[in-house]
């Protein structure tokens, strides 16, 4: 099951981590996997956050989630399975329309199942409060737990910064701990 847009995790499948798409690195890597290039290597500092996350039960993690750095131990997926980079498509992210195709989302659906999700985490460029109220300010993740949260109301669904190195450089000034320490939110918001 193992694809360009999706990882089974080795040691806490129901951890999900999920991106916008694959891209350029990605449709490279062999064999093709989520998360190949540098935001995957970024993974690894959102992974150090979440284990020494302070008040983790407020987020609706447990104290034995996310105690491993290895972003192999958990599952990898993609908001949208068609890999998109700009020098091929003039863009980086997919359309919120293809986000929210009926046959994208119940292919999400069917991941999250497949691999007994427990907690998702959206990847996505940072939002507030206010963002978490107007589907307009959505990326593509945020898109994607809007449209999965109600209908799978046992998983807990998070969203932070996304991983790529020009986001954390423009929005976390360079310092991936602290992008996603204050872009940590939980969905739907209390």
């Amino acid at each position: 099951m193992n694809s360009i847009d999706f990882r089974r995790g080795e040691a806490s499948p129901e951890l999900v981590l999920l991106g916008a798409c694959p891209g350029q690195d990605e449709w490279a890597a062999n064999p093709q996997r989520p998360f190949a290039g540098r935001s995957g290597i970024n993974l690894g500092s959102l992974l150090d956050v979440l284990q020494v996350l302070a008040n983790r039960e407020m987020y609706g993690l447990r104290p034995g989630d996310f105690q491993s750095n290895i972003v192999d131990h958990y599952t990898l997926m993609n908001s949208h399975a068609v890999p998109k980079w700009v020098a091929r498509d003039g863009r980086s992210t997919p359309r919120m329309p293809e986000v929210e195709s009926r046959e994208n989302i119940d292919r999400l659906a069917n991941q999250i199942q497949a691999v007994g999700a427990r907690v998702v985490i959206g990847l996505g460029r940072p939002i507030n409060d206010a963002h978490l109220d107007r589907r307009g300010k959505d990326s593509a993740p945020m898109r994607a737990i809007r449209m999965l949260a109600p209908n799978h109301q046992g998983i807990t669904f998070l969203i932070t910064g996304h991983p790529s190195p020009r986001a954390i450089n423009r929005f976390g000034r360079g310092n991936r701990r602290r992008w996603f320490e204050s872009t940590l939110s939980r969905f739907p918001p209390e």
